[in-house]
């Protein structure tokens, strides 16, 4: 046993209960806030997790201009109509992937981003395609959509060849689809399905081709 040691044992021995306390919270107060503090993180994300309303379908939106939380709901608000109640909580529930990233810009300097808030959004929006995390897209620009991504299919399920361009006959303006209204951004919004080579994406693909099948039958 050190010198050290030794005094702290004596100082243990002759310290009343009050003390002892006292000197605990002296040597270890710093772990226990440590503790406290990862207790508080992770039951945030538990509320949080909680709070969250699991989603039946997703739609991507994709475009260089940011929209509000009022816009984004009346844009699902207005979506949820045509779907099912995938996951059977009840409701029918479409979140809105909002990607922030004007494609067309990126094209014209050959794929490069300019500055991190561009290149994170561009990195979302291929995580996207990669996990088929949104089987509906929702953008202002389908040409440079398409021409970047090469990942949709025309309106009634046929398969583009790789280099097609012809998005007019893959996209459909919002304010062209039966029930939807006006666009709630007042701008020309166009909405087009994904297709799917993934055999293991093959359900999770063929509910989101019926919710864009119903949306455009407007039922």
């Amino acid at each position: 046993m050190t010198e050290t040691e030794r005094v702290r044992k004596r100082l243990k021995e002759t310290l009343t209960p009050k003390e002892k306390a006292a000197n605990w919270w002296d040597y270890h107060k710093f772990h226990v806030l440590i503790a406290a503090a990862a207790v508080l993180v992770v039951c945030c994300f538990i509320a949080e997790g909680l709070r969250t309303i699991p989603a039946d379908y997703t739609v991507g939106y994709v475009s260089g201009t940011e929209i509000d939380g009022e816009t984004a709901d009346a844009i699902t608000d207005a979506l949820a109509r045509y779907g099912q109640d995938v996951n059977g909580d009840g409701v029918v529930h479409v979140e809105l992937h909002r990607m922030i990233i004007d494609l067309g810009l990126v094209l014209e300097r050959g794929g490069a981003t300019d500055g991190q808030k561009e290149l994170g959004n561009l990195m979302a929006l291929e995580a996207d395609l990669n996990m088929l995390q949104s089987g509906i897209f929702l953008t202002d620009d389908p040409a440079a959509l398409q021409a970047y991504t090469g990942a949709f299919l025309y309106r009634d399920g046929g398969q583009p060849a790789a280099d097609a361009q012809d998005w007019e006959n893959m996209a459909l303006a919002w304010d062209d689809c039966p029930g939807l209204g006006e666009s709630p951004t007042g701008k020309t919004l166009y909405l087009v399905g994904r297709g799917c080579w993934n055999e293991d994406q093959r359900d999770q693909w063929s509910q989101n081709w019926e919710f864009w099948q119903a949306i455009q039958r407007g039922q």
